[in-house]
């Protein structure tokens, strides 16, 4: 159960934020720079903001094992996925054919990294928390 309040704590904060960059995006850079380059601006934002999250969730996690960190990403996944798939495409009045069929290729391959990272991260903040803290 730990994991699973872990999991949800870190979509709800890299979600959040993503939320937040896309509005900006669309409202704001879209018309002054293009879809495909708005998109690639805002990844590496969404690293950082991925990065942090993860981190601040792994370390209230009492004992961060791998298997627990991998637990976190990929249920944090599947939450963020189903609610892209719902929530976003119903408000940008897409349906999931055309999200992927209009997607960019370029900025579309690094939404698919950036959602690697995103599954992975709590396992690889976790190991690097590991390894750092004093007296290991």
């Amino acid at each position: 159960m730990k994991s699973l309040k872990a999991a949800i704590l870190y979509f709800l904060a890299v979600f959040t934020a993503g939320f937040a960059l896309g509005v900006l995006r669309v409202l704001f850079v879209v018309n002054c720079l293009g879809e495909r380059t708005a998109e690639l601006i805002e990844q590496p934002i969404m690293l950082i903001v991925i990065v942090l999250a993860a981190g601040k969730v792994i370390r209230r996690v009492q004992q961060p094992t791998p298997t627990n960190c991998m637990a976190i990403g990929f249920i944090a996944l599947i939450l963020l996925v189903t609610v892209e798939f719902t929530v976003v495409l119903w408000i940008r009045g897409l349906n999931i054919s055309d999200y992927i069929y209009n997607r960019d290729r370029v900025s579309g391959i690094a939404y698919l990294l950036m959602l690697a990272a995103f599954a992975m991260m709590p396992v690889i903040v976790a190991r690097t928390y590991r390894t750092n803290r004093p007296g290991s």
